[in-house]
């Protein structure tokens, strides 16, 4: 319950404020970095693989860093929780265009595609009978859209039922970044 009233709180402030706190100039692969190191543990504890590829060479963004940590933080735990034990989790920073990626994929259990539309969604869940057993509250992705977002970034998800998903968040580079 204390998780479920948390994130309804954190997406009520992210709806209600365009703005988001503390924007600086961040690093997006040091930010990846620590969110791929701190839920390391929870992959070993499945025996799964989770790989981090990043470009020490990508231009930093402007935005809160906390935030993006959550985002990627979350992609990457719903990845563990969906990707049965040996499976493999990898994490990409790359630079596209006048964007910074981060790709979450995994060759987990994957969504279906009537599905990967509403994921986003406040309290969608796919898997309805498995959710309890799962965790978490059913406001992550949601939260992560909205981050994403408030930092003028997009984010989307490509599925295979039974092979897997890949989220991938875009955020803008500054212009004096940029060249």
């Amino acid at each position: 319950m204390t998780y479920l009233v948390s994130d309804l709180l954190e997406l009520s402030k992210l709806e209600g404020s365009p703005e988001l706190p503390r924007r600086v100039l961040f690093d997006v692969v040091a930010v990846a970095r620590r969110a791929t190191d701190l839920l390391l543990p929870a992959a070993q504890r499945k025996d799964q693989t989770l790989a981090i590829d990043a470009s020490r060479a990508l231009p930093r963004v402007v935005g809160n860093p906390d935030y993006i940590e959550r985002a990627i933080s979350n992609l990457i735990d719903n990845a563990i929780k969906y990707t049965p034990e040996r499976g493999t989790i990898h994490v990409l920073a790359a630079l596209e265009g006048e964007f910074v990626t981060v790709e979450v994929s995994d060759n987990g259990i994957g969504i279906p595609a009537e599905d990967l539309a509403r994921v986003f969604e406040r309290f969608y869940r796919v898997d309805r009978s498995r959710s309890r057993e799962m965790g978490g509250t059913g406001l992550g992705l949601s939260i992560v859209k909205h981050v994403v977002q408030g930092h003028g970034g997009t984010i989307d998800v490509t599925s295979t039922p039974g092979q897997g998903s890949k989220f991938r968040l875009r955020l803008p580079v500054p212009h004096e970044a940029a060249g």
